[in-house]
């Protein structure tokens, strides 16, 4: 063989040397790339099955902490209505206060706005370490339509010396977290929505049903007056004449001389009669209370006065049987329009109620506040007493019913009071739970000249 033909030989050698050092190079970009784009897939599988803004930080710095050699890195999100950028999540952990100072002087030097409005991976000088030392890696996180955040990363080495694959991963993994961040905040903005949307949805139906209760008790209170009116005028003189002789004839009693076991039996059923004479009339005067026949005139009134000359009267019995009075009024209530005989009889009612409630002995709370926004006084009632059970609890302002024992109440004075109420524009509430006692509370309009009886 030739030198000619050796030459040749080692030239097409030197050429398939060459030749396979640069496949070898390809192959390992080729495994290279491949395994950026395995990794990518595996970054993307774990961020969409993740649902907690939390792991999903964790996951991105994590990643990105094993991509790149990072020395600090941070994930900055937009707070949906402030729009600022507030740190969620920094490595190491006590790195937060350097990454927060690294965004402010960022934002100040409008490199950070600059970054945002590239919508791409940046690498700018930090300002934050001592003399500008060391690089500093910014990756938006945005979408179509919105910026979601910011990933910041402080590197350890020259960033020339990262791999751009690395880079261009780094972008890909930021990219697919963003969309996953987005979708985490359209999740939980849904389940808020789904959520405030129950609640309100439960709060318009129990206020419906109590709209429906109001107007079934206003219904059977109109139909219930006009029964009332007639009633009450009829029996109302007849009772008041048998009344009026029946204790002409006690008075008799006492000077006519009878034998003393007929005047016994005598003035057994006349005291009979009398007391239920008595009981016929407090139901005819409840009903005529209730039927509110009468113009009654409305005037400017002080609440506070009218409870105080109300407890004046109370406040005997309620020592008598140990009932401990607790005051609180509000001093700056303005007035209302009002008939104070009316208001005077619910406040008496709901004492009198408060006091069947304690029979042994007890506290009652009476307070006065005023409520602003919606210009209406509030009057509370509040006994620890029996309290009232559920299944009774919204009938307890229906006429005539009463727990009561027979001959003790005629089930007309919550009723009565209901309707007093009502006239004056206002509307009562109760709160009860049994063993732990119960509240009522008169909601009354602020004065105005269009109320009136």
């Amino acid at each position: 063989m030739s030198i000619n033909q050796i030459e040749g030989l080692e030239g097409e050698l030197d050429k398939a040397q060459k030749r396979i050092t640069q496949l070898e190079f390809t192959n390992q970009s080729f495994l290279q790339s491949l395994s950026r784009l395995e990794s990518a897939g595996e970054f993307q599988e774990r961020v969409e099955l993740s649902i907690d803004l939390d792991q999903l930080a964790e996951i991105l710095l994590d990643e990105a902490g094993e991509l790149i050699k990072l020395e600090v890195s941070a994930l900055f999100l937009v707070e949906p209505h402030s729009q600022a950028f507030k740190l969620k999540l920094s490595r190491p952990s006590d790195s937060a206060t350097l990454c927060q100072e690294e965004v402010k002087r960022q934002i100040e030097s409008g490199v950070f706005s600059w970054v945002l409005n590239q919508r791409r991976l940046a690498v700018i000088p930090s300002l934050a370490l001592d003399e500008g030392k060391g690089e500093l890696i910014m990756v938006p996180l945005t979408t179509a339509k919105r910026t979601i955040g910011m990933l910041l990363a402080l590197v350890g080495v020259a960033v020339d010396l990262i791999p751009q694959g690395s880079l261009k991963l780094l972008s890909i993994m930021v990219k697919q977290a963003a969309f996953a961040i987005e979708n985490n905040q359209l999740y939980q903005g849904l389940k808020d929505y789904s959520l405030n949307l129950e609640k309100m949805v439960d709060e318009r139906t129990q206020k419906l049903r109590e709209t429906q209760s109001q107007l079934l008790r206003s219904s059977k209170l109109a139909a219930v007056g006009q029964l009332a009116a007639g009633v009450a005028h009829e029996l109302n003189n007849p009772l008041g004449g048998i009344l009026g002789y029946t204790q002409w004839l006690l008075e008799k009693l006492e000077v006519v001389n009878f034998p003393e076991e007929n005047t016994a039996q005598v003035r057994k059923w006349l005291e009979f009669i009398e007391k239920e004479t008595k009981r016929c009339k407090a139901i005819v005067g409840g009903l005529l209370g209730f039927s509110r026949s009468a113009e009654m005139d409305f005037k400017p009134l002080d609440i506070n006065q009218i409870l105080q000359e109300t407890l004046l009267f109370s406040e005997p019995s309620l020592k008598l049987k140990k009932i401990k009075l607790v005051k609180g009024f509000d001093l700056t209530l303005p007035q209302i329009n009002g008939n104070a005989e009316q208001l005077q009889q619910v406040f008496t009612n709901l004492i009198l109620n408060a006091q069947k409630a304690m029979p042994q002995r007890g506290v009652l709370k009476v307070s006065s506040e005023f409520d602003p926004k919606k210009r209406e006084i509030r009057i509370r009632f509040r006994d620890t007493g029996c309290g009232i059970p559920n299944e009774i609890l919204s009938r307890i302002f229906d006429p005539f019913f009463t727990t009561s024992k027979p001959g003790e109440g005629t089930g007309l004075g919550l009723s009565v009071s209901y309707g007093i109420v009502k006239g004056h524009g206002g509307h009562i509430e109760v709160k009860s739970k049994v063993g732990k006692g119960s509240t009522f509370t008169v909601f009354l309009p602020e004065g105005r000249d269009d109320v009136r009886g």
